[in-house]
């Protein structure tokens, strides 16, 4: 699905709202990282992230 641009943050709550995760900062991060990999459809993890702490971070997740 195409994002609307200048309409990431929209499609990204609209898609993942429904989600019921256990805590609020897992609805951030999954927010978070929905939207670097969107930003960069196609790209390997580690490009998509742009930095090792970002790559290890969603790895974590």
């Amino acid at each position: 699905m195409a994002v609307p641009e200048g309409n990431e943050d929209g499609w990204l709550a609209s898609e993942l709202g429904g989600s019921t995760l256990p805590d609020q900062r897992l609805a951030r991060r999954l927010l978070h990282i929905a939207g670097r990999m969107s930003a960069s459809p196609g790209q390997p993890l580690p490009l998509a992230c742009q930095d090792w702490a970002a790559t290890r971070a969603v790895q974590r997740s």
